[in-house]
């Protein structure tokens, strides 16, 4: 047994998965809203008997334990194999495997957390960074929060940290991928912070993936802050300041408040206030959001942001609920932010962050303030902000308060306002076998009855059996999909306990036959005699499709046919694709 089956072996993927997010037994399978994009129904399924998942959502990926965790964390399968084999208590003394991508990122990890201690040193123990020593200290920031953020300090100078760098070994072009250094058009190098006070800036896996740096210059000439650029192990928007520091706490109290800027974060986990992260900008994005439900099911926004009028924040507010996050506001009155707040009021600040309200009515009050109920004009203003909103709602009790609210604001009926919601949320969808919904648009129906009835035959009791029953009435090569063409053609010639077929399948239509195996029948899979009319029904309508092709490519040759004879036989032809087609319609009435 290979270490990557070993390590398959001892841990049970429902158990893995069932710890990162909620799984809902359905039939022989289990099924969760995807973890990797915005959905309100599960279409996320994972397979106890074959150790495997698929998303039947916009992701369209699946794959095995590795296959999860690398999509979950991010990872390479180095990374991945090596924190599976630690969890499974295997040692991976028998594997050799050299991952081009894994060692750059290994060699970028190095760089910058020889950087991070460059700039703590040069701010805590070297007279040059006293400048950004005493900024610090101004702001009543501790020694032993410098410590646990691993602040620093770059100072003035072109080529101070890659002088440093050049000596501890590293190459130009490892350097500059880092982002720590800049190259100028004519091939030199030169440090990308100079003269900032600098905050490192931590994956939630305490990896150092970054640096934000602010100028101390009272009218700077380059921006306030400069970020490190997006590299292969950072990408802005994936992560949160201080999160790796606060995220215990954010465990603990199921909730996490969210500003925006580092010094809040600092004075607020310097004075107890510790579930608390930082994000650039005024909206979360889908990533972090993503990052924050593995700690909390509460975010608390304290920050200003125009929410109503700000097209990312609606976009944020409708991701939360699909994750189903519950986001509040708290109006921070001490001052314009909490690092101010703290400073000027610890007690009014921590009743604030406790005093919140719903981010429904902090969106309903939004528009009040800015469009007053002076005419119905203001009122139409009012409701097509509200509206998309509320129209998000899962929760039906919660939905209907905040209707009614609304209803009684605008002083109208809460049927009016729930006939908006209704136009807002009206969508076309095209019914398609296993009551499942597609988009015809996106995927031909033929393409989805292949799908289909390959699911059917594999998921069945005797898989065999359907097969001999489907090319009684198709021919493989009429399939078109050439994955699940392959896949019966295998199926078909397979001697062994059908169990084991998977492991005789080319890599290459594996993905297929997973695909089939997870697709959700199980409404249909326990019934044999609704699973036998269904089976029947999409034979039919398959062979339908294939028959109606054939017409086509026959029409196409009688137009360019000259002979008298070759136009009487494909005449003939026609006729009987149009009787098997007319038996085809008897049976399915």
């Amino acid at each position: 047994m290979s270490e990557i089956e070993e390590i398959k072996e001892k841990i049970d993927i429902i158990e893995f998965i069932g710890e990162l997010i909620p799984l809902k037994k359905s039939g022989r399978n289990y099924v969760a809203n995807c973890p990797f994009h915005s959905e309100k129904t599960p279409s996320f399924v994972v397979s106890p008997e074959r150790q495997i998942w698929h998303c039947f959502g916009a992701c369209n990926e699946g794959g095995d334990i590795f296959k999860f965790l690398m999509k979950w964390e991010n990872l390479e399968f180095f990374d991945a194999l090596k924190e599976l084999a630690k969890k499974a208590g295997v040692k991976l003394s028998r594997l050799n495997i050299e991952d081009k991508n894994w060692k750059a990122k290994s060699k970028l990890y190095e760089i910058n957390h020889l950087t991070s201690e460059y700039y703590h040193y040069l701010l805590t123990s070297h007279k040059s960074g006293q400048k950004g020593l005493n900024y610090f200290k101004n702001r009543r920031i501790s020694d032993k929060i410098i410590k646990t953020f691993m602040l620093g300090y770059a100072p003035m100078g072109w080529r101070n940290l890659f002088s440093y760098l050049k000596k501890k070994g590293y190459q130009n072009d490892d350097l500059e991928k880092s982002g720590v250094v800049i190259k100028t058009r004519d091939g030199n190098y030169y440090d990308r912070f100079r003269g900032r006070i600098m905050f490192t800036l931590f994956d939630h896996r305490d990896n150092i993936i970054g640096f934000s740096g602010r100028t101390l210059e009272a009218n700077p000439k380059e921006a306030k802050y400069i970020n490190s650029p997006e590299t292969l192990i950072y990408h802005k928007g994936k992560n949160l300041f201080g999160l790796n520091a606060t995220r215990e706490e954010v465990r603990k109290k199921n909730q996490i408040i969210i500003c925006e800027g580092e010094f809040d974060v600092l004075s607020a986990f310097q004075n107890g206030i510790g579930n608390i992260a930082a994000v650039k900008g005024t909206a979360l994005t889908f990533d972090q959001l993503r990052l924050i439900k593995r700690y909390c099911d509460e975010i608390i926004l304290a920050f200003d942001m125009d929410i109503a009028g700000n097209l990312a924040a609606k976009r944020a507010i409708e991701m939360a609920e699909d994750f189903s996050l519950n986001i509040k506001v708290a109006r921070i009155t001490s001052g314009k932010d909490i690092d101010e707040a703290i400073k000027k009021d610890l007690s009014a600040t921590i009743k604030d962050l406790k005093k919140t309200s719903s981010i429904y009515d902090f969106i309903i009050n939004s528009s009040l303030f800015r469009y007053p109920l002076e005419d119905p004009f203001s009122k139409k203003r009012i409701a097509s902000e509200i509206i998309p909103f509320l129209a998000k709602i899962q929760n039906y009790i919660l939905k209907n308060h905040f209707v009614k609210k609304l209803a009684e604001v605008l002083d109208v009926s809460e049927e009016s306002i729930n006939f908006e919601i209704e136009k807002n949320t009206k969508k076309i969808s095209f019914p398609v076998f296993g009551n499942k919904e597609t988009n015809l648009n996106t995927q031909k129906r033929d393409e989805v009855l292949e799908e289909y009835l390959l699911a059917l035959i594999v998921q069945s009791k005797n898989p065999k059996e359907r097969l001999a029953f489907t090319l009684d009435n198709l021919a493989v090569d009429d399939i078109m999909n050439l994955s699940i063409r392959k896949i019966l053609s295998e199926l078909l010639n397979f001697k062994n306990e059908i169990s084991k077929f998977d492991k005789t399948l080319p890599a290459e239509v594996l993905e297929t036959y997973n695909k089939a195996y997870l697709s959700n029948i199980a409404l249909i899979a326990v019934d044999d005699k609704k699973f036998n009319a269904e089976f029947q029904k999409v034979i039919w309508e398959l062979k339908k499709i294939i028959l109606k092709r054939k017409l086509n490519e026959i029409s196409t040759k009688i137009k360019s046919a000259e002979d008298d004879k070759i136009l009487l036989e494909l005449n003939s032809d026609i006729k009987k694709i149009l009787d098997q087609i007319q038996k085809i319609e008897k049976k399915k009435t």
